[in-house]
């Protein structure tokens, strides 16, 4: 994989546009932090049974766009995986992960992997240094994709002291209000629809296809934005 790496291309009010709503300075800078793991206050939704359920995966992303020359890049890229497992879990979990690098034709230089602009590390733990003592029956995998080797340490160490408040506390749900149709939307225009994570797909799509008549879509064949009324991320 080459960096920078093109994503689509833009027009010019569309480059324009992305430069004036997301550059800071000369880039776009997009990083993202995602927390799992077990624990008796979230066993609802992590399946945590007992005192030897201690699964856990932190993901840590950063990447730089620029919109230049009519496209929009990814200039520098960085993505941190690290996975706790059971034994029993562990070895498939990883030969998964090589396979998969195996089969995209990374050449191995002890745990480090190389392709293009790419590397990829790998590091196994029985103890993880950010892990208070040992958790008996399981191992720690840390999976680094990066294009810029510099700044791993500094990311990493970004990750952990992000992770100190621990488990977030689940919110009471609300009481919001449901919308059958984008008729109910309209009088709201120019509006702007967010989808959280996951949405069902069956249980939206025939009102979600109703909702694409008027948003923003990506034409595969020019790989152009066509306009629409509204942005549905």
């Amino acid at each position: 994989m080459n960096f920078p790496y093109s994503v689509c291309k833009l027009s010019d009010e569309e480059q324009n546009s992305f430069r004036k709503q997301f550059y800071d300075g000369d880039v776009y800078h997009f990083e993202g932090v995602w927390y799992r793991n077990q624990s008796e206050v979230n066993k609802t939704s992590s399946g945590w049974k007992n005192i030897n359920d201690n699964r856990q995966r932190v993901i840590h992303f950063c990447d730089d766009y620029k919109a230049t020359n009519n496209k929009l890049l990814i200039t520098q890229s960085y993505i941190y995986v690290s996975t706790r497992l059971p034994l029993d879990e562990y070895d498939k979990y990883k030969n998964k992960v090589m396979e998969a690098i195996n089969i995209s034709g990374y050449q191995k230089n002890n745990n480090n992997y190389t392709k293009d602009d790419v590397n990829i590390t790998i590091v196994e733990y029985d103890i993880h240094p950010r892990q208070r003592e040992k958790i008996n029956n399981y191992k720690t995998i840390d999976v680094t994709f990066s294009t810029n080797d510099s700044i791993n340490d500094v990311f990493f160490k970004k990750t952990w002291n992000l992770h100190v408040k621990g488990i977030r506390e689940k919110e009471k749900r609300g009481n919001p209000t449901y919308v059958y149709s984008v008729d109910e939307v309209k009088k709201y225009f120019p509006a702007q629809v967010e989808m959280g994570c996951g949405p069902s797909i069956k249980r939206v799509y025939r009102h979600f296809t109703i909702c694409m008549k008027y948003i923003k879509y990506k034409d595969i064949t020019t790989e152009h934005f066509t306009s629409g009324k509204m942005m549905i991320f």
